[in-house]
């Protein structure tokens, strides 16, 4: 019952995870003229789209102002998502392993 909880729990935080993030890939490329194809546009800039999460923002020519507080819950997100993994993580360890 408790995997089945904490496994509910793991994936709704992904879930979220993946919608604040694919907000905050529109929201960068709201202020650019040229519009490629969605595909394109997901991987020529996946560099900076994480580089614009683990370092400095200012630093990326797709960064702009309004991206501050998308960044800030795309941040927030993943760091909930990865603890709720590594807690179902470490019940399965304590749970099965010990």
């Amino acid at each position: 019952m408790v995997f089945i909880i904490l496994f509910g729990v793991v994936a709704i935080t992904f879930i979220m995870f993946n919608i604040q993030m694919e907000a905050y890939k529109e929201a960068a490329h709201k202020h650019r003229e040229e519009r490629k194809n969605k595909l394109v546009e997901y991987l020529g800039y996946q560099d900076q789209y994480w580089g614009m999460l683990f370092g400095n923002p200012k630093n990326f020519s797709l960064y702009h102002e309004g991206l501050d507080s998308h960044i800030k819950k795309v941040r927030i997100s993943m760091f909930v998502a990865l603890a709720s993994f590594f807690s179902l993580f470490i019940y399965l360890i304590v749970a099965y392993g010990l």
